[in-house]
């Protein structure tokens, strides 16, 4: 009798064994996930031409701490645009790229960092105070490479609520830097 039963319970030993092989993974792969100070996440307002800036951002912040670099992009044009922007763009990245049109319908008070440098270049402000930096036709120029960009002015802003504009690291403000001087 005791040798039959493997033949009728053969499937509960395989689904069994496979779970706790599926229970390993997941909890070594939940373990080294970057941390939110680890990683920065860029989200675009418009379409993006090349991905490899994800990495040329994590090559050049590798040395401070960052282990991934993230775009998340959305075309203005599309129907779910606001709902992307609202989610992805101002409650969980910690820089945001848009057009000018799209950051003047925005409150910046609510979710952007008051930012004190400039880089060199104009800021963007709202109620006197300056939330972004208007990137010039040379700096969209230069990041043509990976964005497509309309023929407007765009601006760059940090989220306040990102662990990495200032509260943990300062890495924003490292990848808005890089971003600005890009190629010089």
């Amino acid at each position: 009798m005791k040798n039959k039963r493997f033949a009728y319970d053969w499937l509960i030993y395989v689904i069994v064994a496979l779970l706790s092989i599926g229970g390993w993974i997941m909890a070594f792969k939940v373990r080294f996930l970057p941390k939110p100070y680890e990683q920065l996440t860029l989200f675009f307002g418009g379409n993006v031409k090349d991905y490899s800036f994800q990495d040329d951002a994590y090559n050049k912040l590798s040395d401070k701490g960052v282990l991934k670099v993230e775009i998340v992009s959305s075309n203005p044009a599309d129907t779910t645009f606001q709902t992307k922007y609202t989610t992805a763009g101002l409650n969980n990245a910690d820089i945001i790229l848009v057009s000018v049109d799209i950051a003047s319908k925005t409150d910046l008070s609510l979710t952007f960092k008051e930012l004190t440098s400039s880089y060199g270049r104009e800021f963007y402000s709202q109620n006197n105070i300056n939330y972004g930096i208007i990137l010039s036709i040379s700096d969209r120029e230069k990041l043509a490479k990976y964005f497509y960009f309309e023929s407007k002015d765009y601006v760059l802003m940090i989220n306040a609520n990102s662990v990495n504009s200032g509260s943990i690291t300062n890495n924003a403000y490292s990848l808005v830097e890089w971003m600005v001087n890009y190629g010089e």
